[in-house]
């Protein structure tokens, strides 16, 4: 996992780019429309748009970055290409960060399963037009999960309507199936757990969720009036917050809720905008194609490792070519395989040997004399069976 890290994180980097876009495009054009299912469905479908993308665009291989020209015309017994990635070791500090991050997020939504879990095959079942209403003790808020409704039945007191009220709403989230989502934004929460857009995400399609359910109960159900139902909600509020995995009731973007409940209903004029996602996507997709290209680019820089004759002996030449970046390159070097002196015997910038200490473990190749930009090749040869490595390849790119 962490030596493929640098694979992942154009991915990771790309996915949430696509988010941020699409993101920015719902604010802008849909949050406040009344066109609930649609506002739903784009939430749901350009968020999974976003981890399919990468999938599409990034069909390059890396090794496709190594130009030809870092390949010169040497007489050689064998060459073998080999791409190394940036010091593995602030990879692995990134890596292990991201696991942790992961360990937790998955940890605390099997939790919330676990919990879940238990609540609805211990408490007391009633079934209602086909679905069960689980008595939670007052150990779990009134809401809903699947075919479940959980109900408080220790902390609510309402009359019959606000009852009657509360189930329809409900039975809302149920056959609209929204478990499903909150599921499948909970998973993706998990894996892209560092980036805040996808925790925008989640608070919208919740509270679209709510959107629809209230729009449901107040104008196709005759359970209440609109004031009743909005007072109903300020009621429900004071009780228990809500969990994550299931639909709650007592959400609390309750503003929010009001002014929807009472707004007018959005002119189908407005349906017009929609001709603006195809092109807005396909901007999406280039712009993150070439955000994950240019992250390639530079967190992997090629070096190309020959094995050729010189004098007779066979000596390894590590190379890497590019734009010097400002930054003098750190080289590790290890023991002779003989167990007597160093890998390394010489160093070349531009074809020219230089001379310096390099008969040490770590040393560095001085380029200040470059400017930033200026074309540079450096040439390492080492004894065969022995790996030195440029610490810092993408300095040079």
């Amino acid at each position: 996992m962490i030596n493929q890290l640098p694979s992942i994180l154009p991915y990771l980097i790309e996915s949430s780019l696509c988010m941020l876009a699409f993101y920015l495009l719902y604010v802008l054009l849909y949050k406040k429309d009344t066109f609930f299912q649609l506002n739903r469905f784009y939430l749901l479908g350009t968020l999974s748009l976003s981890l399919v993308i990468p999938f599409i665009t990034l069909t390059e291989e890396v090794i496709s970055q190594i130009p030809e020209s870092l390949i010169d015309p040497i007489t050689t017994v064998s060459q073998t290409v080999i791409l190394e990635q940036t010091n593995l070791s602030i990879w692995a500090i990134v890596a292990i960060i991201y696991l942790i991050g992961l360990i937790i997020t998955l940890s605390k939504f099997g939790f919330q399963m676990i919990r879940l879990t238990k609540i609805i095959s211990k408490g007391e079942v009633k079934v209602i037009d086909r679905y069960h209403v689980i008595s939670t003790e007052g150990n779990y808020p009134t809401s809903s999960f699947f075919k479940y409704i959980l109900w408080d039945n220790k902390t609510e007191n309402f009359d019959d309507a606000e009852v009657s009220g509360i189930i329809s709403h409900e039975l809302v989230h149920i056959k609209q199936k929204h478990s499903i989502d909150n599921l499948f934004v909970e998973l993706v929460k998990c894996f892209f757990w560092f980036n805040p857009i996808i925790y925008f995400y989640d608070n919208e399609i919740k509270i679209v969720h709510e959107f629809q359910a209230d729009n449901k109960v107040v104008h196709q159900t005759k359970d209440l009036s609109e004031k009743e139902y909005e007072n109903l909600l300020g009621k429900q509020l004071l009780n228990n917050a809500g969990y994550q995995l299931s639909n709650n009731f007592n959400m609390s973007n309750l503003k929010k809720r009001l002014i929807m409940i009472s707004k007018p209903k959005t002119q189908k004029i407005a349906l017009i905008k929609n001709i603006l996602i195809v092109p807005i996507m396909m901007l999406t997709v280039v712009m993150a194609q070439e955000s994950a290209r240019a992250q390639i680019t530079k967190e992997i820089t090629p070096v190309v490792t020959k094995s050729v004759e010189r004098n007779g002996e066979k000596v390894n030449i590590i190379t890497v070519q590019g734009e010097y970046q400002g930054k003098d390159l750190q080289v590790q070097n290890p023991f002779h395989p003989s167990g007597i002196g160093w890998s390394i015997s010489a160093v070349y910038v531009n074809d020219k040997k230089v001379d310096m200490t390099i008969n040490v473990a770590t040393f560095e190749i001085d380029l200040s004399r470059f400017k930033k930009g200026e074309a540079v090749k450096i040439e390492l040869l080492a004894a065969p069976g022995s790996l030195p490595k440029i610490m810092n390849p993408q300095d040079i790119r």
